[in-house]
């Protein structure tokens, strides 16, 4: 497996308004989450997939995404797959931790721990049900923002029942 520079960008609080930006090139997988027949998470399988995908030399790994089932898992849960993954690449890949919801307050909560945890960007959802405004938007972003670790958005109006249009990214 190969040793990949991995680019931890926390900023004094000072600065966290601005994260530095992250390199972010190649392929980077949305990692699905394994259960067993009672629902509880297969920990063995998980981090055998994981194992999988640093032998295969990705460049990242998407934690706590839709294809994690996400919106199904407890913060517990996720909190701990993120520190699995964490743990597991460290030095090998990027990790980039959904800490998304339709929550901004919570958003921000749970962007703060994954910083704290090491991971090296956040997976921000647009705020799914609310169906806010483009400046709604930049306003959810921007707090989130300003916890200071890079931000990967999570676009998916099909899911999310609403866009990001492409000013909105910009500003």
């Amino acid at each position: 497996a190969r040793t990949r520079p991995v680019a931890h960008t926390h900023t004094p609080a000072s600065m966290a308004a601005a994260p530095a930006p992250l390199p972010m090139a190649g392929v980077y997988t949305a990692l699905v989450t394994p259960f067993n027949a009672d629902e509880s998470i297969a920990w063995g399988e998980y981090e055998a997939l994981l194992a999988l995908q640093l032998e295969a030399g990705v460049d990242g790994v998407v934690i706590c995404g839709t294809t994690a089932e996400s919106p199904t898992l407890t913060s517990d849960e996720k909190k701990e797959l993120i520190s699995r993954a964490i743990k597991l690449c460290a030095g090998k890949c990027q990790v980039i931790a959904g800490t998304g919801s339709n929550n901004t307050a919570a958003t921000v909560e749970f962007t703060r721990w994954a910083k704290g945890a090491g991971a090296d960007a956040c997976l921000v959802v647009n705020p799914y049900y609310n169906k806010p405004q483009q400046a709604g938007l930049v306003r959810h972003v921007k707090a989130v923002a300003a916890v200071g670790l890079p931000i990967m958005l999570y676009n998916i109006p099909g899911r999310s029942a609403c866009l990001m249009e492409t000013p909105t990214v910009l500003e």
